[in-house]
């Protein structure tokens, strides 16, 4: 049986409260995006180049991908990066664009390699579309798919799923078990699939069947990007008073939240945090973190359709430094993880409809969260005058 983490009560009310009157109005066009990416793992030569321009740099694991990024590997090297669901597999000597990462589409550019996609949702599948050189191809159902751009040919497999391929003014609707191969020339062919299995697409199925053997999705949405590992480090169990609560596996006693890893100043959130851990994406960018008899939970909160990001779901001991750009390798100012139904308040420009999605998983009721983003609001501008006090669980600074 779990027993209530401490103080959850007491700390859910002590945000809240205070904000019950406040109404400031800040404009929808200041919101990030809710959806990105994860750098799932890594082999070999991987770099990454990100939007903000600071040019190639070693790629690492749980880096959030947004759009204008780029990711690369060398000889040898592999990727796997993660968007909801969503598993896209990058083989050696292949760079792949992010040319758009947002809530409404999802646009790729493979300029050179090959890339597996493996899409599990309907509704992500439709919001695809990939550009390999001269050919535009977007998913009409979810499956799963690869794009070879070479030197001087495309290729388009559809293994499970149809694909629907568009270059100039011809297009091609590609059934599953079938290859479109455009080449230098203009000509196109229609292959099998049997004429497609490398050591890559062997290693790509060998993945696919390990992923499917557990129900990753059962606690949270698929669109929750990360939560794909956490059946594989971990165990769910049900409670009361939280519903679902997700503990890590093989981790020192002493082990707490937003500790094992580092922060990153990524634009437009600011300080973000990288975990170390293998698993350390959803539950440092979703839901609260909770401690049941010394052993540290992750709450994904009431399920939504559509989770969204945040960079770290901590509060600040003075939210003015954890807001300004960085001078040094982390904040100047320490951090502790949010608890249960305690909402969180960015130090980053948001609307109030943003931060009603936001913190809609740990909403207790519809009235509150109807309230949260007005209230919050005014927080967050307040924030940067009043800096909060940090209690006694800090971990980290």
């Amino acid at each position: 049986m779990l027993h209530q983490p401490h103080n959850r009560q007491r700390c859910g009310r002590s945000l809240l409260r205070p904000l019950l009157s406040l109404r400031t109005v800040w404009p929808a066009a200041a919101d990030p995006v809710a959806r990105v990416g994860r750098i799932a793992r890594t082999a070999g030569p991987v770099s990454l180049s990100r939007a903000a321009g600071r040019g190639a740099e070693p790629a690492i694991g749980n880096w959030p991908l947004q759009g204008g990024d780029l990711l690369s590997t060398g000889a040898g090297g592999s990727a796997e990066v993660e968007i909801g669901s969503t598993l896209l597999q990058l083989d050696a000597d292949s760079v792949l664009a992010f040319v758009r990462l947002d809530d409404q589409q999802i646009v790729l550019r493979l300029r050179t390699g090959s890339l597996i996609a493996r899409c599990r949702s309907l509704e992500m599948a439709r919001q695809f579309a990939i550009e390999c050189g001269g050919l535009r191809v977007g998913l009409c159902e979810a499956g799963s798919y690869r794009f070879t751009v070479g030197c001087d040919s495309i290729a388009a497999t559809a293994s499970e799923g149809v694909l629907r391929c568009t270059a100039g003014d011809r297009s091609w609707f590609i059934a599953a078990g079938k290859t479109l191969c455009l080449h230098g020339d203009g000509d196109a062919e229609h292959q099998s699939v049997a004429a497609i299995s490398d050591e890559f697409a062997r290693g790509s199925l060998a993945c696919e069947s390990s992923s499917r053997a557990t129900d990753a999705f059962r606690h949270v949405s698929p669109q929750l990007t990360g939560a794909g590992d956490l059946a594989r480090h971990g165990d769910w169990y049900e409670t009361q008073a939280y519903g679902a609560v997700w503990f890590p596996r093989n981790l020192p006693a002493d082990w707490a939240p937003y500790r094992s890893g580092s922060w990153a100043w990524l634009d437009p959130w600011g300080w973000t945090w990288i975990g170390r851990e293998p698993w350390a994406f959803a539950p440092f960018h979703y839901g609260r973190w909770a401690c049941f008899r010394g052993a540290w939970g992750w709450l994904p909160g009431h399920p939504v359709q559509r989770p969204v990001y945040a960079p770290a779901l901590v509060a600040w001991s003075d939210p003015v430094e954890a807001g300004r750009p960085p001078c040094s390798s982390q904040p100047a100012a320490d951090w502790r993880p949010l608890e249960p139904h305690e909402a969180y308040a960015p130090t980053y420009r948001c609307s109030g409809r943003y931060l009603r999605q936001l913190n809609a998983p740990q909403a207790s009721s519809s009235e509150q969260l109807g309230n949260v983003g007005r209230e919050l609001l005014a927080m967050v501008r307040t924030l940067a005058r009043q800096p909060v006090r940090l209690r006694e669980n800090t971990v980290g600074g």
